[in-house]
């Protein structure tokens, strides 16, 4: 028999062959197979799965396959902003974005739906931070920055359309 102290509470763990330390046969073939049932499909996150999640995170960030399965379902309910300064428009954009450059953000707030999720993107991250604040500061309840920019999107082969 082993002895364990793990946060204050003291674990006792009894060993089925009598090798303590060495898992016996049956109780890897039991972790084998439990393992098994949760990698089938019931663990994947939505966002794997091709579908959008059902609520949104409480984190300021998205991942291009989060905001990916959003776009393929057609999520009516997210807004995808892209905040590229024009001289970078020639990288493309997300089919269905809408196009306010950074620095004009605060100048065309009525052209965003405060009702709506909104997802700012750039080229890389680092305009989608000064737009995000732009937003929150207008009051702007719902705003997710999609980490990586449409350079990541790009390179990750998900539909971009020419300027």
């Amino acid at each position: 028999m082993m002895t364990a102290t793990c946060l204050g509470l003291l674990v006792l763990a009894a060993c089925g062959d009598g090798h303590c330390g060495t898992p016996s046969a049956a109780a890897t073939d039991q972790r084998s197979r439990t393992e098994a049932k949760t990698t089938q499909g019931a663990a994947q996150p939505d966002a794997a799965r091709g579908r959008p999640p059902k609520t949104w995170p409480e984190r300021k960030y998205l991942t291009i396959d989060e905001v990916h399965a959003r776009v393929q379902a057609r999520d009516v309910e997210m807004l995808l902003v892209n905040v590229v300064d024009p001289e970078f428009y020639d990288l493309g954009f997300i089919p269905g974005s809408v196009r306010i450059p950074w620095n004009t953000l605060a100048d065309r707030l009525t052209d965003l739906d405060r009702k709506r999720h909104v997802v700012i993107y750039c080229r890389r991250g680092v305009r989608s931070e000064s737009a995000y604040a732009t937003l929150k500061k207008n009051g702007y309840p719902r705003v997710w920055i999609m980490e990586g920019g449409i350079e990541r999107w790009a390179a990750r082969g998900y539909p971009v359309e020419p300027k």
